[in-house]
């Protein structure tokens, strides 16, 4: 073929060589691609979310635990507040958005209950958002509109014992 040797060379620069900084901008196109496919996905959900016939301050408070941004124990000394981080009704975890929503022993009343036969999987999700996102596929629209509404009244009943005392009840959720 010829007498030049075998060179490296990094397609992703004009003179074909490796850079730091080439590398950076290979990494944030990819990046950007990826996010870009997920975000489309994403924006379908919220506005499929939007949609759902619930009170609006319900929709605004899944909007916040699908950011973590409600004031969980757990959130709270995430932002530097000095707070004992367990679960104060169940006493065994520490106090995720996820766990006091979904995940803690003492909801699987409301799980089961709600949840059309054949639809609960013991899955395990990283968010609220993963939650909501995966049961969405599978339940109808007044499913999911069930969904929310018992989610935010795990909260409000979390809120009354937390706060005034009242008695954790779950038949009261459901």
């Amino acid at each position: 073929m010829g007498d030049t040797e075998d060179c490296r060379i990094w397609r992703y620069d004009k003179c074909g060589v490796f850079t730091v900084k080439s590398r950076y901008w290979v990494g944030r196109n990819l990046c950007a691609e990826q996010c870009q496919s997920s975000s489309n996905d994403m924006k379908d959900w919220w506005k499929k979310m939007w949609k759902i016939e619930i009170p609006l301050k319900i929709k605004i408070f899944i909007w916040k635990a699908c950011f973590d941004w409600i004031p969980t124990r757990g959130n709270l000394g995430r932002r530097g507040i000095n707070c004992d981080e367990t679960y104060q009704i169940c006493g065994k975890s520490r106090e995720s958005t996820l766990h006091a929503l979904w995940e803690c022993s003492k909801l699987k009343y409301a799980r089961v209950w709600w949840l059309p036969s054949g639809k609960f999987y013991k899955t395990y999700f990283n968010s609220v958002f993963d939650l909501l996102g995966f049961y969405s596929k599978l339940l109808t629209k007044g499913e999911i509109e069930l969904f929310c509404i018992i989610i935010w009244k795990v909260w409000c009943t979390r809120n009354d014992w937390m706060h005034n005392r009242k008695q954790f009840d779950m038949n009261e959720v459901v």
